[in-house]
């Protein structure tokens, strides 16, 4: 076993001794995100950290307070915005590893709403090297440039907004069972073992700087921004070698995979989700949206009844998607071509789970113009 192995396996060990995450995947993604920070400024992109839960107590400061303890140069917030933050990240190529808990407080619309527009935009920019914030200063209304090209993790109840998830590797955390043990963690007694380990990554890959500069990783399961995203952390276990390398790929993967279907539960992709469900053994290329309407909320367990979807909504929402209502053939109804709802669904939506290829098993009425319905 090499140092990189070594050390990669000790970042692990203390995430398990500390915190319970859902699985194998999730210590992996943890232990190279720990040694990217040490590697950022060496690197095009510079991921976001994502870790969500469905409620409180379940994790998510501890482990924030073990991953801020080996990263480099961290600074710790649960309440920053846009212009704090990037006047935080060093001017000179330099990064930090920036914290925020408690970020589902700052991203809540409201009196702040445009505050969060700011923290969303810099979180944005700030994930490729060379993007900057421009701000117009001093008197004179000097245009000044300021990076915001640094590693961020952020904690949330819920979800983040889905631009900075889209450029987070994200870790889904749940509440503790009475059968799962950790110990304790108290910061005097325990974290000057963790800065040793920091002091260990920071040595192992500041040593490696030509090879992680040149590092070209192959063989990424994902494509795009998605492979963006999970490059450095690639690259990170490529160096150490080892298991590391395919451990790196399928929690690139999984994790990912798991992340869609978590975003696929926004009222956004809940409605093309159910359109889905309800277009299956749809006869006809139109649908008036009286009909498409009655459809959704007969669905079992269908939120749209208590949402009280009316056309304007359905119109609204669909909106998002750039799908209109337009007049159908009979000149008297308004509604959809179901063909643009089939593409923007096959666009947006995986396909579900063993049903590629398969023919529809869910029969409904056919409309035609002259049904009164």
């Amino acid at each position: 076993m090499n140092e990189g192995q070594r050390v990669l396996h000790d970042i692990e060990t203390m995430f398990r001794k500390y915190t319970i995450q859902r699985g194998d995947d999730e210590y992996t993604a943890l232990a190279l995100y720990a040694a990217f920070t040490h590697g950022s400024k060496f690197l095009e992109f510079a991921p976001r950290l994502s870790l969500t839960s469905p409620t409180k107590q379940c994790g998510k400061t501890r482990t924030l307070e073990v991953l801020a303890a080996l990263s480099y140069n961290p600074l710790m917030t649960s309440n920053i915005s846009g212009p704090a933050l990037y006047r935080s990240i060093p001017a000179d190529g330099d990064t930090k590893t920036i914290f925020i808990d408690e970020a589902d407080t700052l991203f809540k619309l409201g009196p702040q709403s445009k505050q969060a527009e700011a923290l969303r935009g810099v979180l944005n920019t700030g994930f490729r090297r060379g993007q900057s914030a421009t701000r117009c200063e001093g008197p004179l209304l000097t245009p000044t440039e300021y990076s915001t090209f640094s590693p961020v993790v952020l904690a949330a109840i819920h979800g983040i907004p889905s631009t900075v998830a889209d450029r987070a590797v994200n870790i889904r955390l749940h509440r503790r069972a009475a059968n799962e043990v950790v110990s304790d963690y108290r910061v005097r007694r325990d974290e000057p073992a963790l800065h040793e380990l920091r002091d260990r990554i920071a040595s192992w890959v500041t040593s490696n700087e030509d090879s992680i500069i040149a590092a070209q990783p192959q063989g990424i399961p994902l494509r795009d921004r998605e492979a963006d995203t999970w490059e450095p952390l690639i690259v990170i276990s490529d160096l150490a070698g080892g298991r590391w390398p395919q451990a790196s790929r399928q929690a690139a993967e999984r994790l990912t995979a798991a992340y869609k279907t978590q975003d696929a539960r926004t009222p956004e992709m809940e409605l093309l989700d159910d359109i889905r469900t309800a277009l299956k053994g749809w006869g006809s290329d139109q649908i008036p949206s009286t009909v498409l309407i009655d459809e959704l909320e007969g669905l079992e367990e269908s939120r749209w009844a208590e949402y009280g979807m009316t056309p304007r909504r359905l119109a609204n929402a669909l909106g998002e998607f750039d799908i209109s209502p337009r007049h159908l053939k009979d000149g008297k109804r308004r509604g959809y071509d179901a063909r643009e709802l089939t593409k923007a669904i096959e666009r947006y939506l995986p396909a579900p789970p063993g049903e590629q290829g398969d023919e529809p098993s869910v029969k409904m009425r056919e409309w035609k113009p002259n049904q009164s319905s």
